[in-house]
């Protein structure tokens, strides 16, 4: 796999460095493809990192890329009710992988439609969606 860090040392050295530990527990609600994960991974050597992740197109790509024991992910979206909602799927339309994911196989990336996954929302009114929304899980933050 190519280096998952790129620019980012800087800014995870000084994370780091501002909780002066190898042991944070760390929460990051809307994990995306794992990327930072793998970052928090390299970053701290006994973490215990808690990712929330509700699109089913960004999971797939967290699981495959993702395996490491110190990580728990939660597939759902973190909201102010429990149950199920709505999810908006964002999706637009890219030629090529962008660079920042050079680590995730290319024709994946198209034939998932990832490009621009990272807005999508329980809020309505995005103006770039995949199609219909899909049925996510929901849980509150607090429980």
């Amino acid at each position: 796999m190519k280096s998952i860090m790129k620019h980012y040392e800087g800014k995870f050295k000084m994370i780091h460095s501002l909780l002066s530990k190898d042991d944070p527990v760390v929460v990051e609600i809307g994990a995306h493809y794992g990327e930072d994960s793998l970052r928090f991974l390299e970053t701290f050597k006994n973490i215990e990192l808690y990712c929330f992740e509700p699109d089913p197109r960004n999971i797939s790509i967290f699981k495959k890329y993702v395996n490491d024991e110190r990580v728990e992910l939660f597939e759902l979206a973190l909201s102010n009710e429990k149950g199920e909602a709505k999810f908006y799927q964002s999706y637009q339309d890219g030629t090529e992988t962008p660079e920042k994911y050079d680590w995730i196989d290319s024709e994946e990336y198209t034939n998932k439609a990832l490009n621009n996954s990272g807005s999508s929302s329980l809020k309505k009114g995005y103006s770039y969606l995949l199609g219909e929304p899909v049925n996510i899980r929901t849980e509150r933050y607090d429980s």
